[in-house]
């Protein structure tokens, strides 16, 4: 069947940089999240992959994304697929579920798939992270690990900065022989879970992790080239690919009176806005701004710049009284761009006089 690619990716189009500036977790299966304290992100943006329905704190958590990748989802749909299909259907809260539009087929069929807050997404091999990510087009076929189309989303969506947990990834250091008497463990059944060696060899493991790990690097470089930072909170595990947080010593909301936020990540979100309207995406680049401004409060060393970025921002998006409000303010607090601010206030002024209404 002939797919309507454009038709059926549209609906992610709002999506893009939704959350700009906000920090979001990629909630994995890994066993290590049995011993986090979930609820503590209960108000972040949360990305659930595969069956996470299964974790106790789940409803409470009510994850806004949900990410499934695996081709068996839906060739083994009462097995997989039907269980969480049955479970969204019985909540109150309907997470945006995603899925390869290999799925396309089985979902059509489905007479439940109705109900439910479903987005498609396309992997196309042609494509590559040289060109910004667009859920509403195809997308780089990076999918060898459901991490990494939920890292993909995350980034879409504008998220900065990203956490993984409950991705162990153990079986990356298994030796030879751990292999043979290893099972594939998730948080819902630690103890026994899926017998990998009945579908890959252990050479056929090495090569999907190598995979993996090239992947997850180009990932980490696409993001880090927009200012955002992926780290790696999950409590032990063999993943390294990304910078390790301490989960338990986040800065959450509710400790926001006795803790500040790093000036390192205001900075990141400095980055970010600049790649961001380098882009194109104004919007998103002036909700960067603002958090970064946000970021500098009560700090002795600041990052610079940000009245200036703020004003280019809003001239963009034809705020113009308030991108000179901003442009006046870089052209006090910001002496190493004064020459930049009047070149911008000259212009503002002119486009201003332009749209004056004529009076006799």
């Amino acid at each position: 069947m002939q797919l309507n690619l454009s038709g059926l990716l549209a609906k992610n189009r709002p999506l893009a940089n939704l959350h700009a500036g906000k920090r979001c977790f990629i909630l994995g299966s890994g066993p290590s999240i049995n011993g986090q304290n979930l609820l503590a992100i209960k108000d972040d943006v949360k990305v659930a992959v595969g069956w996470f329905q299964k974790h106790p704190d789940c409803v409470a958590l009510n994850p806004q994304y949900w990410m499934v990748a695996d081709p068996d989802s839906w060739k083994r749909a009462k097995e997989f697929l039907e269980p969480l299909v049955t479970f969204m259907l019985e909540q109150p809260f309907r997470p945006k579920l995603f899925l390869p539009t290999s799925a396309v087929d089985y979902m059509g069929a489905l007479p439940a798939a109705a109900f439910l807050d479903l987005h498609m997404f396309h992997y196309d091999r042609a494509r590559t992270l040289q060109e910004p990510l667009d859920f509403a087009s195809t997308i780089p076929s990076i999918g060898q690990n459901v991490i990494a189309p939920g890292l993909m989303l995350a980034l879409y969506l504008g998220c900065n900065p990203i956490y993984t947990l409950g991705c162990d990834h153990d079986w990356w250091a298994w030796s030879r022989q751990e292999y043979k008497q290893k099972h594939l463990p998730h948080f819902f059944n630690a103890n026994k879970t899926d017998e990998i060696v009945e579908k890959h060899s252990f050479d056929d493991l090495q090569r999907t992790i190598r995979v993996q790990k090239y992947e997850y690097s180009v990932l980490r470089s696409y993001a880090e080239s927009r200012g955002i930072t992926i780290y790696n909170a999950t409590k032990g595990g063999a993943l390294e690919s990304f910078q390790r947080a301490d989960y338990d010593s986040l800065w959450f909301p509710q400790n926001a009176h006795e803790a500040a936020a790093p000036i390192e990540f205001a900075s990141s979100c400095a980055n970010g806005a600049l790649a961001m309207l380098n882009d194109g995406n104004n919007i998103a680049a002036l909700a960067l701004i603002e958090r970064a401004s946000f970021e500098n409060q009560g700090h002795t060393t600041q990052v610079e710049g940000l009245d200036y970025l703020r004003a280019i921002c809003l001239a963009r998006l034809s705020r113009h009284d308030e991108a000179m409000v901003a442009a006046q303010s870089s052209l006090q607090r910001e002496p190493h761009l004064i020459s930049k601010a009047e070149v911008l206030l000259a212009q503002l002024r002119q486009q201003l006089l332009a749209e004056a209404p004529i009076t006799r």
